[in-house]
């Protein structure tokens, strides 16, 4: 299951989840507030990777990932009709 990082707008948590694409209802690990947000996630494996890699290629993967997740958001809400 992939990992999500959330950011709770009650206490300013920030936390890591995992669960399916599919799970939308998320609280606080905190303060248990169901005012949390989504933020876009960058691994460790990606902070730290065991290979060598060329110079921007972790900021490069991080926008990459950045705009999938907004991407996906932004169609989540026009379902939506909001």
């Amino acid at each position: 299951m992939p990992a999500y990082c959330y950011k709770c707008s009650d206490c300013e948590c920030d936390f890591e989840v995992r669960h399916s694409m599919s799970y939308d209802d998320q609280i606080c690990v905190e303060c248990g507030s169901t005012h949390v947000f989504k933020i876009p996630s960058l691994s460790i494996n990606k902070i730290l990777p065991s290979r060598k890699s060329k110079p921007g290629a972790i900021v490069n993967d991080y926008i990459k990932d950045a705009k999938k997740e907004l991407k996906m958001e932004k169609n989540k809400l026009e379902r939506e009709g909001m």
